[in-house]
């Protein structure tokens, strides 16, 4: 087994603490503060630490106690825990998240009576031990107004001047030197102690690769109460005579600093801060734009291609202004706590980053499987540590198999906890819950964990993280988790606002929709979203990344109900902005329109007021009636937030100077009977539809005599393909035809000349998601002439060959023009030409045209009083009367 000389000999950690005064006194710890930076060198690391246990043992004796430690990263938490390994007290780390009542569950359940607190904790701490029977001392870590709260008054200087005895210890290797909680990712957490022999059978190996030299900075800005920054972030580098830089906080410009200030040659990290890091050079890349932007992105490509095809590692030197800019010693990304997406270490090692996963639990002391330089694999969780033994075992239903192992770095047992250890053991085997598998050169390729497993009811098991990985690639999705809802898969999904907005999209459900269809194609059936919620609440994740799923279902509901989370509050700009001018006066009528919601600039317009394109038509005359302001209909279908309406009103100007009115006059032209050339192109047109149906297709129709009767009508028709247009028209009766009106894509088919041309031919008018009232207009006018209207309420093409839901704007045709609605049921088009083909294949396909519904009937059944609401509801009757009709042909079929 590899040692090294800052272990050698070493029977526990304290050994390892007594090596700090070793070697010379270089830098031990660099932490960044509000305050300014604070270095402290390894024998003053070594000597504050040994007076802090001197201390400690005065407090009733510290030896096999459990003394739990709640605090943000800084120096006196890490002189904290090393002077609970001298004390040989147990240390109890806390999760920063935890709430009072976990805290004063966590003291119960570990028998812990001495918590040590930053200044930032204190309060959640005081309100845990009130819950606490019995007294729980509170040790302010830090000289503060609060020091030694709960433990007199003993100041941090006095503490850290307390006599030294001759020696500590030695401790027993085998006693129990920290007892963690796991991430409680899918439950409740449990008790995991970990020995001396555990942490330090790890960091031999880890020392052995020598990643980390004497005189390294490795910057670790993840929390302490994990295994994984504790043992591979904190103790690794002391071990190795290398220094710790501890960022100022954990949020992006703090890691940075830390990054460039602290001259750090490696990081210890999540995935997600990795993520974080991508996404802010691209933000960076895409401000630069012109030449420079472009060079810069071609350079990436090029040595992106470079990494992957040749193996060659050329970024640093063909990036070199860039490391220079961002970080000009970083040379190490280690990555742990989840598994790393393949892509994002694929652009990471193409950046010229040496990219070091691997695989752990904490109850595998942190690292059980790595990849190490020259022998490691992008996207895989490396190979076995020398310190375990590795085993897959088959489970029911799922390719991948369950992960074991055993150990010299295996825990022991969950602490009191009988049942638990049943269940995790096998036979001297650790069952790690995890899936994977090896292949076919001993790397370890993890999938999900077993208790995330989703079970559907016809016998198929899906690992959530594999369908997450897929839609999670669209880039309107800043965050997606997957679970089961009604036999079904369905995702919660946190949308990527900004670049919505740069796409020019509002309408965030259908953009999401029409990105999940293209996404799922390539999945199987049963791992594809039946359907997904929107949120605004950030998901919640452990400090590793990892989602807390079984908070997921609960977050759902309210997102599925329209009760999505409010942003926050708003910042002091914000405020400033809205106490003035036509910032205030919009926000002063959003609270009159929208008495019940908090407003702030960020606001959902769609997600959290519910204010869809057909809405905007009666706000829009509100808005130049209260503020005399009028609005295009094309700028307000762009409108995702408060802020981007405020940002509209203040540059249109007043009313009548801006733009055009929200209600346009329909064009008479689109809508005037067609000239007799016009006539007779459309027969020869319609009978080459139907030849071509009849051959390509052998298209068989239903219920077409249906559309021979007087009076205006709506052919309902549920959207597929392309091909839904010419199918719907050669299945229509020749004595119908005539009559017969289509509404067309204002930009797909009136954006060309022969566009425009097949329009005049087919009786077409153009229709205009951005404007939906003069859309309207002209659909009305229409049936106002007794004619039939087609129109696809979907307004899109299904992605994924399943019915959409039901834009509102038919219930407002409904609703205005008092016609009755026939329901047509297209059935065979997606299969012969779906999303995305370019061509047509031979396919049977077919329409049913049902009996003809009063629209009096239809009105009776949704609310009396005009508007969205009435609307809507008129929608979803139609919806649900068309989902039946095909689902009542699947049963006919069957």
């Amino acid at each position: 087994m590899p040692t090294a000389d800052g272990l050698d000999g070493a029977r526990s950690l304290q050994d390892l603490i007594a090596a700090l005064d070793r070697g010379g006194d270089g830098e031990a710890v660099l932490a960044f503060t509000a305050d300014g930076v604070v270095s402290v060198g390894r024998t003053e690391l070594a000597e504050r630490s040994r007076r802090f246990a001197a201390w400690l043992a005065t407090r009733r004796g510290a030896r096999g106690r459990p003394i739990a430690i709640f605090a943000s990263n800084g120096v006196e938490a890490v002189v904290a825990r090393l002077a609970m390994i001298l004390a040989e007290a147990l240390c109890v780390p806390i999760d920063f998240d935890a709430t009072p009542a976990r805290l004063a569950d966590l003291l119960v359940d570990s028998g812990t009576r001495m918590l040590f607190v930053s200044e930032d904790f204190l309060e959640t701490a005081r309100t845990a031990a009130a819950l606490v029977d019995g007294e729980v001392e509170i040790i302010l870590l830090g000289d503060g107004a609060d020091a030694g709260a709960g433990a007199g008054k003993e100041t941090w200087s006095a503490r850290l001047s307390a006599p030294l005895p001759p020696a500590f210890g030695p401790a027993d290797p085998g006693a129990a030197v920290a007892q963690f909680y796991t991430s409680g990712t899918t439950g409740l957490p449990k008790a995991v102690p970990l020995t001396h022999r555990h942490i330090l059978t790890n960091l031999r190996i880890l020392l052995g690769l020598d990643l980390v030299r004497p005189g390294d900075r490795l910057v670790l800005p993840l929390p302490l109460h994990h295994a994984y920054p504790l043992i591979v972030g904190l103790l690794l580098p002391l071990a190795a005579g290398a220094a710790v830089v501890l960022p100022a906080g954990l949020a992006g410009p703090e890691f940075i600093q830390a990054v460039r200030e602290g001259r750090a040659r490696g990081v210890i990290g999540v995935p997600r801060l990795y993520e974080a890091f991508l996404a802010g050079l691209d933000n960076r890349i895409a401000s630069l734009g012109g030449p420079k932007g472009r060079l810069l992105s071609f350079l990436i490509a090029v040595s992106l291609w470079a990494r992957k095809r040749l193996g060659w590692r050329i970024g640093r030197r063909l990036l070199r202004p860039l490391h220079a800019e961002l970080a000009p010693d970083l040379e190490i990304l280690a990555c742990g706590g989840a598994r790393l997406d393949a892509e994002t270490e694929w652009r990471l090692e193409g950046l010229g980053y040496t990219v070091l996963t691997g695989y752990g639990l904490v109850e595998t002391a942190s690292i059980a499987t790595f990849n190490s330089p020259g022998a490691a694999r992008v996207g895989s969780a490396g190979r076995p540590s020398p310190a375990v033994e590795i085993r897959i075992v088959p489970v029911a239903g799922m390719v991948d198999g369950e992960v074991l192992f055993r150990g010299p770095i295996v825990f022991d047992g969950y602490a009191h906890n009988p049942e638990a250890n049943a269940e995790a053991f096998a036979e001297g085997w650790f069952r790690t819950g995890d899936l994977g598998r090896l292949d076919a050169d001993g790397f370890l390729h993890i999938s999900g964990r077993i208790k995330e497993v989703i079970p559907l009811p016809d016998g198929k098991n899906v690992a959530p993280g594999d369908v997450e990985e897929v839609y999670g690639q669209s880039p309107f999705v800043a965050e997606i988790a997957v679970l089961e809802r009604g036999g079904a898969l369905a995702a919660l999904v946190v949308p990527d606002i900004e670049a919505l907005r740069g796409a020019g999209h509002a309408d965030v459900a259908q953009q999401l929709r029409l990105a999940f269809g293209e996404l799922g194609r390539g999945l199987p059936g049963y791992m594809r979203l039946a359907d997904f919620a929107v949120t605004r609440e950030p998901l919640p994740r452990n400090q590793l990344g990892k989602f807390k799923r079984f908070q997921l279902a609960d977050i759902y509901e309210r997102a599925a109900r329209g009760r999505p989370a409010a942003a926050g509050a708003p910042t002091g700009a914000d405020r400033e902005r809205m106490a003035r001018g036509r910032a205030k006066a919009v926000m002063a009528w959003l609270e009159r329109r929208f008495p019940e919601t908090a407003l702030h600039p960020d606001t959902s317009l769609q997600m959290e007021l519910d204010i869809d394109s057909l809405a905007w038509l009666d706000l829009g005359l509100d808005l130049q009636r209260e503020l005399g302001v009028t609005l295009t209909e094309e700028t307000m279908a762009g409108l995702i937030d408060v802020r981007d309406l405020i940002d509209a009103v203040e540059s249109a100007g007043n009313a009548g100077g801006v733009g055009q009115a929200t209600a346009r006059q329909a064009d008479a032209r689109w809508l005037a009977d067609p000239p007799p050339w016009a006539r007779v192109c459309g027969r020869l047109t319609l009978g080459v539809a139907r030849l071509a149906a009849g051959i390509l297709f052998r298209l068989q129709t239903r219920g077409g005599h249906r559309l021979s009767r007087p009076g205006p009508l709506i052919v309902v028709a549920n959207h597929l393909s392309d091909l839904d247009p010419l199918v719907l028209a050669a299945a229509i009766p020749r004595a119908a035809a005539r009559r017969v009106w289509w509404g067309g894509d204002a930009a797909r088919v009136f954006g060309t000349r022969a566009g425009r041309l097949l329009a005049r031919v087919a009786q077409a008018f153009p229709v205009d998601d951005r404007a939906p009232d003069a859309s309207l207009g002209r659909a009305l006018q229409v049936l106002a002439q007794d004619r039939i209207l087609v129109w696809f309420p979907e307004e899109w093409r299904s992605p994924d060959g399943r019915l959409q839901p039901f834009r509102a704007g038919i219930g407002r045709l409904v609703d205005r023009s008092g016609a009755d609605v026939l329901i047509a049921v297209i059935r065979g088009t997606y299969e012969a030409m779906p999303r995305r083909a370019r061509l047509p294949r031979p396919h049977r396909v077919s329409v049913a045209f049902g009996e003809a519904l009063a629209s009096a009937e239809i009105r009776a059944a949704a609310p009396p009083e005009p508007g969205a609401a009435r609307e809507r509801a008129i929608a979803e009757a139609l919806h649900r009367l068309m989902a039946r009709r095909i689902a009542g042909d699947e049963a006919g079929k069957g």
